[in-house]
């Protein structure tokens, strides 16, 4: 992988179905180390069960000040994820904005910020029109990862 490349280490990835096997294999030591969303990983952090070691995103996460980034190891180091709500193709305007002013309404209640906080995540909300050209840079950049490292789907 490019970014253990870059940071001149050796990695095995190891493919599973969802997050709960690979945190079960983190805390049973059949994994030394994996990549998990901060929700799944703070109760295992607060228990002392796990360390983190990084968060992936360019600058720390202000909440998880103490968790450092990669990127202050490996400068330039960003793999930022994010959830969307995405619909069919074809979508009305209409109905895009009605959900897009929606999730905007939700994301600024104090009690949906403070639940997303508990689980160490932000929110990150932005225009239908940008979700779009993120999407499309993310794509670009992940196929290019894909192809310099020799990548192929199974």
């Amino acid at each position: 992988m490019a970014q253990a490349q870059q940071g001149g280490i050796e990695i095995l990835p190891v493919p599973y179905k969802g997050v709960p096997a690979t945190v079960t294999d983190l805390l049973g030591g059949t994994l030394t180390a994996t990549f998990v969303d901060p929700g799944n990983a703070l109760p295992h952090i607060k228990s002392g069960a796990v360390r983190p070691l990084g968060v992936t995103s360019i600058k720390r996460n202000p909440l998880t000040p103490d968790w450092p980034a990669i990127s202050e190891t490996l400068p330039g180091y960003d793999f930022p994820t994010w959830t969307a709500m995405v619909g069919p193709p074809g979508m009305s305007r209409e109905t895009v904005n009605r959900i897009h002013a929606a999730m905007d309404s939700a994301l600024k209640q104090k009690d949906v910020a403070d639940k997303l906080a508990a689980v160490g995540t932000l929110p990150f909300f932005i225009k239908p029109e940008d979700l779009k050209a993120l999407i499309d840079a993310d794509t670009a950049k992940w196929i290019k990862i894909a192809k310099d490292e020799n990548l192929q789907a199974e």
